[in-house]
């Protein structure tokens, strides 16, 4: 994937495109090809502003954000950041659906970032040493 956005999204974006392709044969494979007819049918327009956002802010944002960063960092600093996607998500759900956070979700965030910080903070602190 990143090989497929870093040669395409260097030619005018045109690597923004190929996130949804992967992602409607999986949705066939796992879904089976009727259930995208069943869906079809009972579309409400509430459905179309959903499918609009994941489509084009989440998808396109996301995967064009991580392009972005693949294509200027190494890997190794980037990937990590992914852990933290659970998180937003859990967050998101609380702020704006007003669903309630479980102590399991907190103590997984939690674990999230503790994660992160020593992925992030724990080279340099060990590179350190003792006065």
């Amino acid at each position: 994937m990143k090989v497929c956005c870093y040669t395409l999204g260097r030619q005018r974006g045109i690597g923004d495109g190929i996130p949804p392709i992967p992602l409607l044969l999986v949705s066939l494979l796992l879904d089976g090809p009727g259930a995208m007819p069943l869906a079809l049918s009972q579309l409400t327009l509430k459905g179309i502003g959903s499918i609009a956002f994941m489509a084009y802010i989440a998808t396109l944002f996301g995967f064009g954000a991580w392009a972005w960063l693949l294509s200027r960092y190494n890997t190794g600093q980037v990937a990590p950041f992914a852990l933290f996607v659970p998180v937003a998500g859990i967050a998101s759900a609380a702020l704006f659906l007003g669903e309630a956070i479980t102590e399991v979700e907190i103590i997984g965030s939690v674990l999230v970032f503790a994660g992160l910080l020593l992925n992030v903070f724990g080279p340099r602190l060990l590179r350190r040493k003792p006065a």
